[in-house]
């Protein structure tokens, strides 16, 4: 995709030019909190009901580029969610790959044993619980230099038997008032000599890496090459390039290769 700002309004917020993946053209009118004012394309349907899910996938794609691209003209600005900035993520990437790697073994070991048995977080029995929806977060913070400020409390998502509403135990994203990155995951059924203190920092690692691949293709754009990498990014909120929609349980084959190259900070 190509995007360019046309302009801006202190009071009415950024217009942003695109031309996405097919060469078509659009024009979005975003206000500063990042909502979608207007929408303007002569080459798909205006009702989202006449639109395929390939014309719809494209739309929400350049609604994220015009976000980013504005974002990035004017960063003081709250226009794009940080966990979905990839500039922001890759904070992310730097500070956990300077994190001294006793204080990670340390710090991340609950994580570790909430993926493998999120059960004892959860304040429902287990048949009141839909399996699938079960995420397990970790949050930490970064600093103004891009180092790990704090590692916070494991938080678990759920959703009972016949609700649709999310439940909460642990800490919310909103209750940070530092620059905040989240892992979060899907349950993993990690086997019994799992070697913890070899492999699990590749594990989050990769994903935070993943999360970056994902916003990239969430807005329509390649990963760069060292954000190409296999694994679990992002959980939700990710139409991307349609090759990953609902993530399946994810297991850790005996044989999986944990090598990965991290990108140079």
């Amino acid at each position: 995709m190509r995007a360019e700002i046309t302009g801006s309004d202190s009071e009415d917020g950024v217009g942003v030019d695109i031309y996405d993946s097919n060469g078509n053209y659009h024009w979005i009118a975003l206000e500063w909190n990042g909502e979608i004012a207007v929408h303007e394309t002569d080459d798909y349907p205006n009702a989202v009901e006449d639109r395929t899910d390939e014309q719809q996938q494209i739309m929400n794609q350049v609604a994220a580029r015009a976000r980013y691209e504005a974002q990035q003209a004017f960063p003081e600005e709250d226009i794009l969610h940080d966990l979905w900035n990839p500039e922001f993520l890759k904070r992310g990437v730097e500070a956990l790959s300077n994190y001294p790697m006793s204080a990670f073994n340390r710090d991340f070991r609950p994580f570790f044993e909430a993926l493998d048995d999120p059960w004892p977080l959860i304040d429902h029995d287990r048949s009141d619980v839909q399996d699938a929806s079960i995420v397990v977060r970790q949050p930490f913070t970064i600093t103004a230099d891009d180092r790990i400020g704090r590692v916070a409390d494991v938080s678990v998502e759920y959703v009972l038997e016949g609700e649709t509403e999310s439940r909460f135990v642990g800490p919310m994203h909103d209750e940070f008032e530092a620059d905040v990155i989240a892992c979060e995951l899907i349950p993993i059924p990690f086997v019994d000599d799992y070697p913890y203190e070899d492999h699990f920092h590749v594990i989050v690692m990769q994903h935070l890496l993943a999360q970056v691949r994902d916003t990239y293709l969430h807005m329509g754009e390649r990963p760069p090459e060292a954000y190409l990498v296999d694994g679990p990014g992002k959980i939700s909120g990710f139409h991307g390039d349609g090759i990953r929609r609902d993530p399946d349980e994810i297991h850790i084959p005996d044989d999986y290769d944990f090598t990965v190259e991290f990108p140079n900070p």
